[in-house]
């Protein structure tokens, strides 16, 4: 493993206690020096402990580029005859710093080269196991060490928070804890990482998509019937989505999942969770949701059949927000009326909603709400009660029917119509569809939105006359819930503003 961070971050600290922890542990510095160090090769003294990195000017690009090939060379010859050997003997292998110190403090190693290209080289270093990061505020790091000042140590800090080393875990522990609670940390993290590998290697395993290093999906690479179904964790909404949804199911059904790289366990909390509530001969599909510490589990036995699907939450905000979820539907989801429902609560535990599986088919025109659930939906604000988080993604269409899932945000009726509107502005801004002159033209009961704003308004007994204020009411409103430092935020609020000058508002 790499443990990295920058100055005083306490790495040389965390090496030790580990080497002296008792088991055989192998410890380097920077890189593996199986080769020299450059300047023995001219017959000049090498540096001892270094007391102030950034003393000396960096080497000129060609100088540069030579330093960083030989230092190249050195990690592939280190992992061919001193790491892979002791990593394979039972020794931890502990590095300090790394190959990708070099590109967050290029100027250490007086390296006149861009990060992005030590970063590129870095795709060709055999790759640790586990990346360690110790994290502390820049104050807390300058106290400790003055070699640097403390504009560069934050710099350092932020590079290491945003670095990533494809295929390689990356954990980043909290460096202001004692150096006892760090140790125990970096034990549990390492230990937790041997859990998950040994787990992942048992029967088919998973794969992790998009990649290993931050997979978002953790699917069931066999048997087929089970990879098969373990593909519906997840509802596509958009085009993309449904073409790689439609084709990871064709791979799925001729066994093809077997043929993707073997990745990762999901997460131990949320395998932890996930236990007690397991059938036999039944493994599950991971969806990390959108949401911190949320994740979305497809129970499958070993026959290809859907058990139930578990929302699973990790953080005291999470679990509170299915318990909420919970009471929302068994106190209105009841009030709905056919052809909509609410999914049925199987269990509820610790950190877990269970709830049953839906056996759903992508729509056709996700972003279009049917008429027949805006009629059921108009009949619910009638009653006092809104979803909350009526969107395109939330709608799942069965057999028969539609299950309305997502339940957290239900309660009183904020606005009129706003689940109307919660879902036509949430499919225009994220999905692309109804286009702005079609939301405008559902105001005069036109466009493909007319019918569908009409059963609602008519079901909820609203005014057509007040649809026009209701829309700018929710587009105000619900303007302050959006995030600014996400993509969809933006894309969100961006779309709301415009909207709202169309309208005069």
């Amino acid at each position: 493993m790499v443990v990295a961070g920058p100055d005083g971050a306490g790495k040389s600290s965390l090496a030790a206690t580990a080497q002296a922890d008792g088991r055989r542990t192998l410890i380097v510095h920077w890189r593996p020096g199986v080769l020299p160090h450059p300047r023995s090769l001219l017959n000049r003294a090498t540096a001892g402990p270094v007391t102030d990195p950034h003393a000396r000017e960096p080497h000129g690009p060609l100088i540069s580029a030579l330093r960083l090939g030989y230092f190249l060379t050195d990690f592939w010859a280190g992992e061919l005859v001193r790491l892979g050997p002791a990593a394979r003997r039972g020794c931890i292998v502990i590095v300090e710093r790394g190959w990708w110190d070099m590109a967050v403090d290029p100027r250490r190693y007086r390296l006149s080269v861009p990060p992005r290209v030590i970063l590129a080289l870095g795709r060709l270093v055999p790759r640790p196991d586990l990346l360690l990061v110790l994290d502390a505020p820049a104050d807390v790091l300058a106290s400790r060490k003055q070699e640097l000042p403390a504009e560069e140590l934050d710099r350092q800090r932020r590079a290491w928070l945003d670095l990533t080393i494809p295929g390689v875990e990356k954990v980043v522990l909290d460096a202001t804890k004692p150096l006892d609670q760090v140790v125990a940390d970096a034990r549990e993290a390492i230990v937790a990482h041997l859990e998950r590998r040994a787990i992942a290697r048992l029967g088919a395993g998973w794969a992790n998509l998009p990649g290993r290093a931050a997979p978002r999906w953790w699917l069931p690479r066999g048997p087929r019937g089970t990879a098969f179904t373990g593909v519906s964790v997840y509802q596509p909404v958009t085009l993309r989505g449904r073409l790689g949804w439609e084709a990871a199911r064709a791979l799925a059904r001729v066994g093809g999942f077997r043929l993707l790289p073997r990745g990762g366990a999901p997460p131990r909390e949320v395998r932890v969770r996930l236990a007690p509530h397991l059938p036999p001969r039944t493994t599950y599909a991971v969806m990390r949701a959108n949401h911190p510490g949320r994740y979305v589990a497809l129970l499958v036995g070993q026959d290809g059949r859907a058990h139930a699907v578990a929302k699973v939450a990790t953080t005291p905000e999470g679990e509170e927000a299915l318990r909420c979820e919970a009471r929302a539907i068994a106190t209105w989801g009841g009030l709905l009326c056919p052809p909509l429902r609410a999914p049925r609560i199987l269990a509820e535990g610790q950190g877990v909603l269970l709830l049953e599986a839906v056996a759903f088919r992508p729509r056709r025109r996700p972003w279009l709400l049917p008429v027949a659930v805006a009629r059921a939906l108009g009949a619910l604000e009638r009653q006092g009660v809104s979803h909350g988080d009526l969107a395109p993604w939330n709608l799942l269409e069965e057999e028969g029917g539609f299950v309305l899932v997502d339940w957290e945000a239900a309660g009183p009726v904020p606005a009129p119509a706003w689940d109307l509107w919660h879902w036509v502005i949430q499919a225009h801004s994220l999905l692309g569809r109804p286009s702005a002159r079609a939301v405008l033209a559902a105001l005069r009961g036109k466009g493909p939105l007319g019918p569908l704003v009409a059963a609602y308004a008519e079901a909820a007994r609203l005014d057509p006359d007040g649809l026009h204020a209701s829309l700018g009411t929710y587009l105000r409103e619900s303007l302050a819930a959006l995030p600014e430092a996400t993509d969809d935020g933006r894309r969100a609020r961006a779309a709301r503003l415009r909207l709202l000058a169309r309208l005069g508002g």
